[in-house]
């Protein structure tokens, strides 16, 4: 029963794992797009922008094998009495999903000691609301900038707050202020219900598949007891 439990939840899981990782990845297409560099900005801050924007490749790089490794497994696995539903090499693809899904996901959200790109060394702010970041100078009473968290374009490796307030005078830089983008990209900031959220269904959605493809297994059938056996009276 558990068995073929397993295997119905072999095929329907790709389904669910596919339609989690569109909607986690297909609305981030067009965000971040028409972002600018302030007038006051630094010289460095667009290759600093690029830099941010361009980080993470292994993290989305894991929705790749995920898809193909699901699309190998169901292909490849067929019920034969007395083996493993996958054989031979197949059976490397689901500890593939695992390694990757530790290595390019988990490791961002559950922190390594001196991980730089890990959340915990981030800076990810923690308030709904922000008015400035540790680093940036304070001098004045006008010298502070409102950040609405639940703005995504606040997210970005650019961020409209940095685009629209005196940021880059007061914190000497994008290069200053904490990573938001990837603080976004990987879910660190539960500021980003929806992404927090995604980003952990899909580790466990990914981290269940490759575990239960390692389960399904036909045991041999009772000594004497096979189909087609002559039975003399």
């Amino acid at each position: 029963m558990l068995i073929d439990a397993c295997r119905m939840l072999l095929r329907m899981l790709p389904f669910a794992h596919i339609s989690l990782l569109l909607w986690l990845y297909v609305p981030e297409i067009t965000t971040c797009s028409d972002m600018e560099l302030p007038t006051a900005s630094v010289s460095n801050d667009l290759q600093v922008a690029r830099e941010r924007a361009a980080r993470g490749s292994y993290f989305y790089a894991a929705a790749i094998v995920d898809v193909f490794s699901m699309i190998a497994i169901v292909l490849s696995s067929s019920v034969r009495a007395g083996y493993h539903d996958l054989r031979g090499y197949g059976r490397w693809i689901p500890v593939l999903m695992l390694a990757s899904g530790i290595a390019f996901r988990a490791r961002y959200t559950h922190c390594v000691p001196n991980d730089p790109e890990c959340c915990d060394g981030l800076g990810c702010p923690t308030t709904s609301f922000s008015t400035d970041f540790a680093g940036c100078s304070s001098q004045g009473p006008f010298d502070a900038f409102y950040i609405d968290w639940h703005d995504r374009n606040n997210w970005c490796a650019l961020p409209l707050w940095y685009q629209t307030t005196n940021a880059a005078s007061l914190c000497g830089g994008l290069q200053n202020t904490p990573d938001v983008a990837s603080c976004y990209r990987y879910g660190c900031s539960a500021l980003a219900p929806a992404r927090y959220n995604g980003v952990r269904m899909v580790i466990w959605s990914s981290t269940l598949f490759a575990v239960l493809a390692l389960v399904p297994y036909q045991k041999l059938s009772a000594r004497g007891g096979g189909i087609g056996k002559d039975k003399r009276v």
